[in-house]
């Protein structure tokens, strides 16, 4: 048989982890359908958002006049210009111009002037936007894009950025032609002056004073011409269409991204969770070669537990399981000649110790082997387990003869029959407990030990009373009882590290409780050098 794979304390394990994802499936998977319906419903409610798209294409100025089309030629937009001119003050007030005499509804008109305003006051333009060409050095082609609730408000808000960006286009070419003819007119105004001041002597500096005259009053009339033509260099290349269907939102896709992202955190808080706050589920929760698992009980069902634990051991839910935990607990001791002694611990309190340990003590004596079933623990349920007492079905046989006969003072302790080859050893209540109480049970042990095949003793949790490790260090090994889902791993690490600082051979650990637990299947220790090592020899199931 090929070992297996146990990962080191620097590797990630794998297994945990998908054991962990498969515990929480059903919660994750519950809470991302849950986010996927509502982001479903939410987007579905949620206000339509439509999109209408217009071009404009930027062109060099193509002048009629070539000297003053060179004077006075509007240089190329630099890039984000045009961006940044459609975000200015001028560009949306001509827009709130143009949407004012559209024929929207005045509702209509109100509603959008008023954002696009609160938008320019707050320098946050977002119901129109223009993208930028890849390549500046060519003229490009921009696209414009403008939001709005309604398709016909989107197609008339493009229209309007679009055309407005032309004008504003247009006004900048031609007040660049009214700055140059200015200047030339105040040139001109100069040249006037100087030709008045001549007298009829100065003939040629009078000449070459009108030529020049003439030609600034020839650039003067060509710019004015060009002025009142000017078309800039922007161009619309397509004009804006009215949306067919809305852009936002989108139900299904909402829904999905909610659903990941729900699935995605889940799992993350699973794993977190767990790491901060590890449980024992399974056998991958356990620490790593501390303790061999030795058993692994279902949790019963209410019908198994009105028949009780004991009967549910000698025919029922749990007889393969304990079975099984029998033989694996037996395959951990080393004969030493006298019956040996177990006891039966946990490292907190509610986790089945007592249950565990009395279907224990019914397994043993259905294998046709005397038990010796010690009651230390003041809290346990031993009594109401065997079916003793008020609310029970049976009145144990007291047996004082064998305490008499070993010389044991019967006001401490009390010994009587409770199943076919099982005898309960339990304090007196009426006796005063304390440390003389205990050690009269412990001489007790001692004393009736021989009687009987093996001992099994009930101890109070580890960490709470430090009489389990008092009787572990007499007894042949200590089994702890974990219950899955509820004992908590660093409970279970402090349980475990106060044993081995006490000494006492921990023989393995026995899992309770287990949701959905087939009882036939289960690991049988056959070497138990190979299991005390924390390696698995064999496994062995039952159909």
């Amino acid at each position: 048989m090929q070992p297996s794979f146990t990962p080191g304390p620097d590797d990630i394990d794998y297994r945990r982890l998908s054991a962990t994802l498969r515990r929480h499936l059903l919660p994750v998977l519950g809470l991302s359908a849950l986010a996927g319906t509502g982001s479903y419903l939410l987007a579905s409610r949620s206000t339509p958002v439509y999109y209408a798209t217009g071009s404009v294409i930027s062109q060099g100025s193509n002048s009629a006049a070539p000297f003053a089309g060179a004077l006075a030629e509007a240089p190329r937009l630099p890039q984000g210009a045009i961006a940044q001119a459609l975000s200015s003050e001028a560009v949306l007030e001509d827009v709130i111009r143009r949407i004012d005499a559209s024929d929207l509804a005045e509702v209509t008109k109100q509603a959008l002037t008023t954002s696009l305003r609160g938008e320019l006051a707050n320098n946050a333009l977002s119901r129109l936007s223009i993208s930028t060409p890849g390549d500046e050095r060519e003229a490009g082609v921009y696209q414009l894009y403008a939001r709005a609730n309604t398709p016909e408000t989107a197609r008339v808000l493009a229209d309007a950025g679009l055309n407005a960006l032309v004008r504003w286009d247009t006004t900048r070419v031609r007040d660049r032609y009214t700055r140059v003819r200015t200047g030339l007119e105040r040139q001109l105004a100069l040249l006037e002056d100087q030709l008045n001041r001549l007298d009829g002597s100065a003939t040629a500096e009078r000449q070459q004073l009108e030529a020049t005259r003439a030609q600034t009053l020839q650039t003067i009339t060509q710019l004015t011409l060009l002025e009142r033509s000017a078309s800039g260099t922007l161009d619309v290349v397509s004009a804006p269409v009215t949306p067919g269907k809305p852009t936002e939102p989108r139900p299904t896709r909402s829904a999905i991204i909610a659903s990941l992202l729900t699935l995605l955190l889940g799992s993350g808080a699973a794993l977190l969770l767990t790491l901060g706050r590890r449980r024992i589920h399974g056998e991958l929760d356990l620490p790593r070669n501390a303790a061999p698992l030795l058993g692994r009980l279902p949790r019963l069902g209410q019908r198994a537990l009105r028949r009780g634990v004991v009967s549910a051991t000698y025919s029922g839910a749990l007889y393969d399981s304990v079975s099984f935990l029998r033989v694996n607990v037996m395959s951990q001791l080393d004969p030493n000649g006298r019956a040996p002694r177990i006891v039966i611990g946990s490292a907190a309190s509610g986790e089945g110790r007592s249950s565990v340990t009395a279907a224990l003590a019914a397994s043993f004596s259905d294998d046709g082997r005397r038990v010796l079933l010690v009651d230390a623990d003041p809290g346990s349920a031993q009594r109401e387990l065997w079916r003793l007492g008020p609310g029970g079905r049976g009145v144990g046989v007291k047996k004082d003869e064998a305490l008499a006969r070993h010389g044991i003072e019967q006001g401490h302790v009390i010994l009587q029959t409770v199943g076919e080859h099982v005898d309960l050893l339990s304090p007196n209540p009426s006796a005063r407990a304390g440390r003389a109480a205990r050690a009269e049970l412990e001489r007790a042990i001692d004393a009736l030990g021989d009687d009987y095949d093996i001992v099994l003793i009930d101890t109070p949790p580890l960490l709470q009373v430090a009489d389990a490790v008092s009787f572990g260090r007499r007894a042949d090994g200590l089994l702890l009882v974990v219950a899955a889902g509820s004992t908590g791993g660093r409970e279970l690490d402090e349980a475990l590290a106060q044993a081995q600082t006490a000494h006492v051979r921990v023989l393995g650990v026995v899992l309770n409780k287990l949701n959905g637990l087939n009882p036939g299947q289960q690991t049988l220790v056959a070497d138990t050098a190979s299991q005390r090592s924390g390696k698995v020899a064999s496994e062995a199931v039952t159909s």
